[in-house]
């Protein structure tokens, strides 16, 4: 079975609040219905938008740039993982050390699920 996994970031760190407006897809169930992926998942927050799939790079980026939404770093390899990491443990939030980022995670990885967009290496 294919394992890989890539990650597109947007977020508080290189982004105003503004473009962090601007690149969020409106309904999370239309952004489900539309992706081509086997697995995926999508995080929105106040300070982020981040999309997790069971697939490559290139396969996101084509994907990010056909939806028009630029200016994503594309991760992937063991890169995802220390960033999903840093990320639940809150070393990557606005306020470092915060927990409430975990809890949205959890919230986005269950709302993919239900979705049926969460394959077994998303979930």
């Amino acid at each position: 079975m294919n394992t890989s996994l890539a990650l597109a970031v947007f977020s508080h760190a290189k982004h105003s609040s503004a473009e962090l407006a601007a690149c969020r897809f409106a309904d999370e169930s239309d952004f489900y219905a539309s992706v081509p992926f086997s697995g995926c998942m999508i995080l929105q927050t106040c300070n982020r938008v981040e999309i997790l799939i069971h697939g490559g790079a290139d396969a996101l980026s084509a994907y990010l740039a056909e939806a028009g939404k630029e200016g994503f770093a594309v991760l992937e390899g063991e890169a995802v993982l220390s960033h999903l990491l840093e990320l639940a443990a809150g070393t990557q939030s606005l306020i470092v050390g915060e927990d409430q980022i975990l809890g949205q995670m959890k919230k986005a990885l269950s709302a993919a699920e239900e979705a049926g967009a969460a394959d077994a290496v998303i979930s």
